[in-house]
């Protein structure tokens, strides 16, 4: 109980500390994420990981909620190195979403390959980490014609993360993770479902905490708020209740 007053109170101040949108009030929305993460560890330098999400949206204030607007899929492999009190990560991913469109009844996927380094320090109870994922879009069928859908583009996402072990069973953490598209496809047009623009267009605020229920088992709740913006401006707050459940495998 009160580690998790903890957690409400460092979500409410993160939540005071975002700046306030600067033309009238962008329209909210209140989210679920489900994750499951499994991981095979095959020896002590490589790992494999299949990781399905799916994620809702229960409440919008300028409209009707999404409900289930969006799945998701990562899988491959994993390199670790460590060495004293640092830790390097290198995952080259498969990534698979799905997302849904009501206006339209359609269905739009998107098909990309994630190369994902991740370095982190560790000091005393503390775990610092750098997490750059280098999203690279190949497919997107929000297109009409396989000549647009057959593409590239490139977002960088990058998580900077403060880790505090507790206990044995509890740790707290809390990050940010800016969403920046880097180049965007020459022939498609720009959209969020597809190929992104260039620029900032997310920012994602964490706030939550990790339980180790078993050896192999955690869950991990967080609170997260993503500021979305559109040529600078605010343009959507996004407030989400993000919860993973993890099974690590060891022979």
């Amino acid at each position: 109980m009160r580690i998790g007053l903890v957690v409400i109170g460092f979500a409410a101040l993160l939540s005071l500390a975002l700046p306030a949108p600067a033309f009238g009030a962008p329209p909210k929305t209140g989210r679920v994420w489900l994750y499951g993460n499994f991981t095979a560890v095959l020896n002590p330098n490589w790992s494999v990981t299949a990781m399905p999400g799916t994620r809702f949206e229960l409440l919008r204030s300028n409209a009707d909620a999404r409900q289930r607007y969006m799945d998701e899929l990562f899988v491959g492999p994993t390199f670790h190195h460590r060495s004293g009190a640092f830790g390097l990560r290198l995952s080259l991913w498969y990534y698979a979403t799905g997302m849904s469109d009501a206006a339209k009844d359609r269905y739009y996927q998107t098909h990309s390959v994630e190369l994902i380094p991740t370095i982190e320090c560790r000091v005393g109870d503390w775990a610092f980490s750098s997490r750059t994922i280098f999203h690279n879009t190949v497919w997107a069928s929000v297109y009409e014609t396989d000549p647009l859908r057959r593409g590239y583009g490139l977002v960088i996402r990058e998580m900077v993360q403060a880790r505090r072990k507790v206990s044995d069973v509890v740790a707290l953490q809390a990050a940010v993770e800016p969403f920046v598209g880097l180049r965007q496809d020459a022939e498609a047009k720009p959209d969020m479902r597809g190929y992104w623009p260039t620029g900032l267009r997310l920012v994602r605020f964490y706030a939550g905490a990790d339980f180790k229920l078993t050896k192999s088992l955690s869950v991990t709740p967080q609170y997260v708020i993503e500021p979305a913006f559109v040529d600078g401006d605010v343009k959507e707050w996004g407030n989400y209740l993000f919860l993973t459940a993890s099974y690590v495998y060891a022979r």
